[in-house]
């Protein structure tokens, strides 16, 4: 295995675990916060931080048009799965979220009418009975609740949001997208808040 490749699994692996650990902190922390100004908070700090980062990398900053959109789909997301969490288990939260990605070979055939082949059948097949193991509390999985069907709305969005990134990210800046991204699902956030 080369360096790139080694280098970039490591990476992978960390944001894997970054990502799964973020379910129990985002439950415990509803307890203080309300959603939307949990959700102002967590993506201020990530927009901050990036923004430093561009910054040290001397890298040009911009907003564009495609990264508001994803900051729309985000934001919609995001909202979903934190509310869902106020009813739900941090566990069933992790697998009816991890189903977004069983979700995208479907909305790009959709959208891009991409064939289906067989092995990308088995993957997903494999990539679903790994969810299963990976994130399900067998003793609560027969009562399904409100707060279920909302974070499968937000699986939905995710599955969305990834086909369209795939769709606008020849086009664009990556760092642009992605700062635009987090910047305006931080707005939101803001005016939800500040609104409701």
């Amino acid at each position: 295995m080369r360096y790139d490749e080694l280098k970039g699994l490591l990476i992978l692996t960390l944001i894997t675990f970054v990502w799964g650990s973020t379910f129990s902190f985002t439950k415990i922390a509803l307890e203080v916060f309300t959603p939307f100004f949990l959700l102002f908070l967590r993506f201020l700090l990530g927009a901050f931080a990036l923004f430093l980062f561009l910054i040290l990398k001397r890298q040009r900053i911009s907003i564009n048009f495609s990264g508001v959109i994803l900051g729309i789909i985000n934001f919609s997301a995001i909202a979903f799965q934190t509310f869902g969490l106020r009813y739900t288990t941090a566990t069933k939260t992790a697998f009816i979220t991890g189903l977004s990605v069983l979700l995208v070979p479907f909305f790009e055939k959709l959208v891009f009418k991409n064939k289906i082949y067989w092995n990308l059948w088995l993957a997903v097949f494999t990539g679903f009975i790994g969810l299963i193991f990976l994130t399900t509390d067998f003793s609560s999985i027969s009562t399904i609740n409100w707060g279920d069907f909302l974070v499968l709305v937000c699986a939905v969005l995710y599955a969305i949001q990834i086909v369209y990134i795939s769709y606008v990210v020849e086009r664009r800046e990556i760092f642009d997208l992605a700062f635009s991204e987090i910047l305006f699902t931080a707005i939101f956030s803001f005016l939800f808040f500040f609104n409701f």
